[in-house]
């Protein structure tokens, strides 16, 4: 099979796809793999993981990139897979079981954990919870001004962020 540097895993990504897909894999050689149905991600996002350990040797990195429930599903899944290194989870909703998504954050074996939240989201008011993550990983908050939870009117500063945070 062809040689990747890695892969880019994406859960409820959908308003960010036009052209950026193909421009982080040609400019830093990372496929990317999307899971976009609610009700059958885990086994696809499963069968993706086993089909890349089987089948690339040469993979060094798996990212994840997640938005609103599809952060919170990452969470869990990067816990349960420690060749994960990166997530960026955007606009998750804090106020939704809490405890487990601090928990599972906390069981993170990768390197680097982003929270990204837009000023109008409705779990900005919460992100002060994530102070009280114990965390081997990084951990970092980024604030994104004027966005709200569908980054509305700001489609192109979504499409920034795995570069901005990932690929740094």
């Amino acid at each position: 099979m062809e040689s990747h540097y890695g892969f880019l895993f994406l859960i409820n990504c959908s308003i960010s796809f036009y052209n950026w897909p193909k421009n982080i894999n040609e400019k830093y050689g990372f496929s990317i793999v999307v899971a976009s149905n609610f009700y059958t991600k885990e086994d696809s996002l499963e069968n993706s993981i086993r089909l890349i350990n089987e089948e690339f040797d040469s993979c060094r990195e798996i990212y994840f990139m997640g938005y609103s429930s599809g952060a919170i599903f990452g969470a869990k899944f990067a816990y349960l897979h420690p060749e994960i290194k990166k997530l960026i989870l955007i606009n998750g909703p804090l106020m939704i079981n809490w405890r487990h998504t601090k928990t599972v954050i906390e069981r993170f074996k990768g390197d680097e954990v982003v929270f990204i939240y837009g000023s109008k989201d409705p779990s900005f008011r919460y992100i002060g919870l994530i102070d009280f993550i114990n965390s081997i990983a990084k951990i970092s908050i980024v604030i994104i001004n004027g966005a709200d939870h569908n980054f509305s009117k700001m489609i192109e500063r979504f499409q920034l962020l795995p570069e901005e945070y990932l690929f740094k």
